[in-house]
């Protein structure tokens, strides 16, 4: 088995919940509050090595509001 996956098996359980789309109003604004955090640490540095995981976040809350927007009367 690669170092790689070694890493990733060792640090799933903890990262894993940033990574899939929210179920919930709480899980949606844990992603938030998370995507927030990470702009602030990057800063306007759009090739800042963490723009992939804030750009898959990001997807999520995306997804999240469509499927959750209230419907027009």
């Amino acid at each position: 088995m690669s170092d790689i996956v070694k890493q990733a098996i060792e640090h799933w359980p903890s990262v894993s919940w940033l990574l899939k789309r929210p179920e919930s109003e709480a899980e949606y604004e844990r992603l938030v509050e998370s995507r927030n955090e990470l702009l602030k640490i990057m800063g306007n540095d759009e090739l800042h090595p963490l723009e992939g995981l804030v750009s898959i976040i990001g997807d999520h809350i995306e997804a999240y509001d469509r499927e959750h927007q209230s419907m027009p009367i």
